[in-house]
């Protein structure tokens, strides 16, 4: 069975467009085309500027948080006002309080309902009522289909729902299959949604695929449990300088939110080796993200040597790494370095720290 729905999303695309009011030259590096066609009609609002900038300083991306509102909903015309409705509408105020409560945001909800969805709403219309619908159809909607088409024929040899399940020992992915939007201007980013996710037709399938692996492990397992261990491992210097390697604009500004992505990092380049998505697991660590994923490379060597076979749960993987010393504050450092020396890379890692035992 294809456990894959590949499919446009005008809406998504939208709301990605959102990130280029960061400036982050990352974003215009990717996107120079629709930045160059719309960025005089940009500066007619600063305010927007601000705005994208104020949010990124906090460690959210505008485009991932505004696209994860917009898929609360089914709805995915081209009619900004429909588009709009779970941000103006107090009727579906309910989807998204959940939806901050599931991302422990519940205490920040009155601040988010009064100060950021009019804006993000405001920033959406203005957008679209720009030109990018007839922007969007005529340049990006094309390419689009053409790479649905390809990634249909192509997605049948990945089946990431049953193996993320499997992997982490429960129901993640609540249904049988993930729909993957295919969008023009989400690049860098893969973007997570429930059950979903957004990644940008520049990629070929294969990559497509590793994002979807990475996307749909978060998290792991309780956030709750995840900000627990953060407590814990937080007390390690080696741990904490892995985190000061990376910028605001990663998007990972609390240390639970590095920790947990750390966590997902491992399990998902285990399962993209197994997968035969990802050779060299252990360089794509040293290369990705600044060298910050030093916990990754401590769950991805522990299930290598099959320590989930071990365990019921990929929590239960991570437990027991505490429980035998792997993985506690004090000696991360000596963990990971070991690895790399057994793997005879140790040349490649481009920190020597002392720091963190």
């Amino acid at each position: 069975m294809n456990e894959w729905i590949i499919k446009p999303s005008y809406k998504l695309d939208l709301a990605c467009f959102c990130n280029l009011f960061t400036e982050d030259q990352l974003m215009i590096d990717r996107h120079q085309d629709a930045y160059g066609k719309f960025i005089d009609r940009m500066r007619i609002r600063p305010d927007f500027f601000d705005f994208a900038k104020s949010l990124q300083q906090q460690g959210i991306l505008i485009g991932g948080a505004t696209a994860s509102l917009l898929s609360l909903t089914d709805e995915d015309s081209f009619v900004i006002s429909r588009i709009c409705e779970i941000l103006d509408s107090v009727a579906l105020r309910p989807l998204v309080l959940d939806y901050l409560d599931e991302n422990g945001l519940s205490s920040e909800a009155p601040k988010i309902i009064e100060t950021i969805l009019p804006v993000l709403s405001d920033m959406l219309h203005f957008i679209h009522e720009s030109g990018f619908l007839a922007y969007w159809i005529d340049e990006c909607q094309p390419l689009i289909q053409q790479k649905c088409d390809l990634f249909s024929k192509q997605a049948a040899a990945y089946p990431v729902v049953s193996k993320v399940n499997q992997l982490l020992g429960f129901k993640s992915v609540n249904a049988d299959q993930v729909s993957l939007f295919l969008c023009s201007l989400s690049a860098p980013y893969g973007i997570g949604l429930k059950n979903a996710f957004i990644s940008d037709i520049r990629w070929q399938f294969k990559i497509t695929a590793a994002v979807a692996v990475h996307e749909l492990i978060h998290p792991p397992f309780s956030r709750l449990r995840i900000k627990e261990i953060t407590e814990i491992l937080w007390e390690d210097d080696f741990l904490k300088e892995a985190k000061s390697r990376l910028p605001v604009s990663s998007g990972y500004h609390l240390p639970e939110q590095f920790v947990e992505e750390n966590l997902v990092e491992g399990t998902h380049i285990f399962l993209s080796e197994e997968m035969g998505i990802e050779e060299n697991p252990l360089k794509y660590l040293i290369e990705h993200d600044h060298a910050s994923h030093v916990l990754s490379v401590i769950l991805y060597d522990a299930l290598k040597q099959g320590y989930r076979d071990r365990t019921a749960t990929i929590e239960e993987t991570i437990n027991l790494l505490m429980s035998e010393g792997k993985l506690i504050p004090g000696h991360i450092r000596s963990s990971y370095m070991n690895i790399y020396k057994k793997a005879g890379l140790q040349d490649m890692v481009p920190f020597q720290s002392k720091t963190g035992g």
